[in-house]
């Protein structure tokens, strides 16, 4: 998959939240764990541990996933190490498969990942392939 770019949806199935410390002012700081599935170009599922923090007026988050399932046709597991920052209805995410950590088909792989989500709260991941 070198050079390859790939996007796909998925669906959050779980959204499991644990109070970590009690909230400074009016943000409130959890760990979740989050479930997903996803469709089309990749295919599968994954578990997320992140750690956020929450107002009302934004959020932020940090995270480690692992997925397994199939990406362009190759069959494995990967992690990815990913965060994101929100204002309002604004977002932006960052991510990467950690180097080394993909399985049978997905062994080797490298690149960077975005997740996105619209207006009408669809989501989307982008895998941009090294």
């Amino acid at each position: 998959m070198p050079n390859d770019t790939i996007t796909a949806h998925f669906d959050v199935t779980g959204w499991v939240p644990t109070m970590l410390r009690e909230p400074l002012g009016a943000t409130s700081f959890d760990r979740v764990v989050v479930t997903k599935t996803f469709t089309g170009a990749v295919s599968g599922e994954s578990t997320a541990e992140l750690l956020t923090a929450a107002n009302e007026v934004g959020a932020s988050y940090v995270a480690n996933e692992v997925f397994t399932g199939t990406i362009g046709g190759r069959t494995g597991s990967i992690v990815i190490a990913h965060g994101g920052v929100v204002a309002g209805t604004a977002s932006e995410s960052f991510g990467a498969i950690v180097p080394g950590s993909g399985t049978a088909d997905l062994a080797g792989c490298t690149g960077r990942v975005r997740y996105n989500r619209d207006a009408e709260g669809v989501h989307t991941v982008d895998f941009d392939f090294d």
